[in-house]
Order: C-alpha cells, then sequence, then structure tokens
C-alpha cells in the first residue's frame, strides 16, 4: 500500500507540475497576444500616415491614389517606408513626432511636393 501512496504523490505532482506550465504558457501567449495586437495597431496607423503624406485616398474596394509623391527615393517609396518603419520601431518614435521626423528626410521633388501639401492643408483647416 505504501508503494501504491507513493505513485499515486509521484502522479499528483507530475500533474500539478504540468498545471502549473500551462498556466505560466497560457499567461506568456496572452501577453504575446497582447503585444502583436498593439505592434498591428501601430502599423495600420503608420500605414495610414505615410498614404495621407502621399495623398493615397481609398475609393471603393480599389485603392487609387489622387496625386503620388514623386518618386525620386531610391527603391522608391516601398523601400522608404520600410526604412521608415525600421526607424521608427527601433527609436520608439512617438505617433505624433512620425510626421515631422518623415519630413525630414525627403529630398528634391518629394520635399517640395510635401511642403505645399502641407500648406494646403494648413490653410484649408
Amino acid at each position: 500500500m505504501g508503494e501504491l501512496s507513493a505513485a499515486y504523490r509521484v502522479v499528483a505532482n507530475k500533474v500539478y507540475s504540468s498545471y502549473l506550465t500551462l498556466k505560466v504558457l497560457g499567461t506568456r501567449h496572452e501577453k504575446i497576444k497582447n503585444i502583436m495586437t498593439n505592434m498591428n495597431q501601430k502599423y495600420e496607423t503608420l500605414v495610414a500616415m505615410m498614404a495621407q503624406i502621399s495623398g493615397i485616398k481609398k475609393k471603393g474596394k480599389n485603392k487609387q491614389a489622387e496625386r503620388s509623391a514623386p518618386k525620386t527615393m531610391s527603391g522608391g517609396p516601398r523601400e522608404w517606408l520600410r526604412k521608415a518603419r525600421k526607424y521608427f520601431r527601433l527609436h520608439q518614435v512617438a505617433e505624433e513626432l512620425k510626421v515631422g521626423i518623415a519630413e525630414m528626410y525627403l529630398k528634391g521633388k518629394v520635399d517640395i511636393w510635401f511642403l505645399g501639401l502641407a500648406a494646403f492643408h494648413s490653410n484649408t483647416g
């Protein structure tokens, strides 16, 4: 009877240990899920901000550009946007600062285009 009792305790300890492990993993899963949700929201905000800068507006199911920024950026706008996302992520840039920082990196015709766009929006609203 003593051996059965000892075996029961071993099994009970292993079951309890497994329960605790699953509880920790569940907590970690929720934390990771929350982090991913937060990152997705930041990504969507950045995409919207960059679309606003470049003048892209949604029309129906298709996205059409009413006006496009001149493409003087090496690698094109997608490469520039990828680099901007990387910079903002690495430097943990606050949302309200992103447009100003992005503006500092515009060059040539793109910079002139953005100045005109910003002046237009400041006069209309």
